[in-house]
């Protein structure tokens, strides 16, 4: 009787773990990021489990539509790692070049704070906050890698409308509560194929974007209605072997960049992040 009573608490201690880490089986992949039907670019994506860590990487090349006639080019890095045990975040950083302007971004959790760096063109600091309660998403300009993150993680619990912690990293770090609702299964167009998806609304302040989930976890489409920004991912890197996928155009002028993470040499004393008061809206963050 005993060791069967051992036998169920040692399943129910390890069920987190096992979700977590089937939620991050190896996957490399490959996201076409469109506005309003136009090719804007790419992002490829890596998910593995390096020892008692959960990763994330990502490597995006965008052109980015500024008013009527210009873009700004886009090469950005990033790299979110995760605890196996319970999926929390234990570091972020990303690192970018917009029209040759460079911006690295590196996030560091502790017990009950995390450090934020900034280090831009014109210098740099960081400073250290306490962090929000709960599990934390981190969301990044541009990193929709971050946005499957998610989906994994809700398609792997069992709720109908739920609410998230959100964490933008931009030029003033700012928290909000989203909520995350099932909208139901519905048949999904994937290459030749027609699979059944889990459709999502994650909902924050400022914005509402649909996700469509594929029955293993990952994340098939997402959009932002409102700005007509759809994210696909290319059905041949969801192969077993994705290696073999087809070559996938990129915009002509994406500079190529080698990703660096140095931290700032002279922190300052940012602000500290936005939270939002019950029924108050904040200001959009930028960049």
């Amino acid at each position: 009787m005993k060791s069967c009573l051992l036998a169920v608490l040692v399943a129910a201690l390890l069920a987190p773990m096992a979700a977590h880490a089937a939620g991050f089986v190896p996957d490399q992949g490959l996201y076409r990021v469109y506005q309003q039907d136009h090719l804007l670019g790419v992002e490829r994506i890596n998910f593995e489990q390096r020892s008692d860590s959960l990763v994330m990487t990502s490597k995006i090349r965008q052109r980015l539509p500024r008013g009527l006639s210009q873009q700004d080019t886009l090469a950005k890095t990033a790299m979110l790692v995760l605890g196996i045990k319970d999926g929390s975040w234990r570091s972020y950083q990303s690192y970018e070049q917009m029209n040759g302007d460079m911006l690295t971004r590196i996030l560091t959790v502790a017990d009950t704070t995390y450090t934020s760096f900034r280090q831009g063109s014109e210098g740099g600091f960081g400073d250290t906050f306490a962090s929000p309660p709960g599990r934390v998403y981190v969301v990044d300009p541009q990193v929709f890698a971050l946005f499957d993150v998610l989906c994994r993680d809700m398609h792997a619990q069992s709720f109908e409308e739920r609410t998230v912690t959100l964490l933008y990293v931009t030029s003033r770090d700012t928290v909000v509560t989203a909520r995350v609702k099932r909208l139901g299964k519905v048949p999904f167009k994937l290459g030749n194929e027609t699979v059944t998806a889990e459709k999502f609304s994650i909902t924050d302040p400022w914005s509402e974007f649909i996700a469509w989930v594929s029955p293993n976890g990952r994340m098939l489409r997402l959009t932002l209605p409102a700005v007509g920004l759809r994210v696909d991912r290319d059905p041949a890197s969801l192969k077993t072997h994705p290696a073999a996928r087809t070559n996938t155009p990129v915009p002509s002028g994406i500079p190529s960049i080698t990703a660096t993470y140095d931290l700032p040499a002279k922190p300052g004393k940012p602000e500290a992040p936005a939270t939002p008061k019950p029924g108050q809206t904040p200001a959009r963050p930028g960049r």
